[in-house]
């Protein structure tokens, strides 16, 4: 028994409309959960402050860049900037130690 006004059933009679087909098409892949990638803004921090500050306000940049990517859900920048910030500490430190190294040599022992 339906009301003819709204075609909804008006007994409490259990309906067989329940069942859903969603058919997905060849060919897609199920998107992949993936993990967030690190931003390396610590480091980045320790550089700018023990380094050299230029490099290091770089690398704060692009860490931050990574995290508001991996934010958004936007995973292929987020790994593209920590890549970006990995590589921008890694030249800090080189160059930091390098350019320590050649001061104490140069001014701290006086040679």
């Amino acid at each position: 028994m339906t009301d003819t006004e709204n075609g909804h059933p008006t007994n409490n009679a259990p309906t067989n409309d329940t069942s859903v087909t969603i058919q997905q098409p060849n060919g897609t892949e199920l998107p992949t959960v993936t993990s967030t990638p690190n931003d390396y803004l610590g480091w980045s921090i320790c550089g700018c402050l023990c380094c050299v500050w230029s490099i290091g306000i770089c690398a704060i940049i692009s860490s931050y860049d990574s995290r508001r990517a991996a934010f958004q859900g936007d995973m292929v920048n987020a790994k593209t900037s920590s890549l970006c910030a990995l590589r921008l500490n890694f030249i800090n430190m080189v160059l930091g130690v390098v350019l320590m190294t050649y001061c104490l040599l140069r001014f701290g022992l006086g040679v």
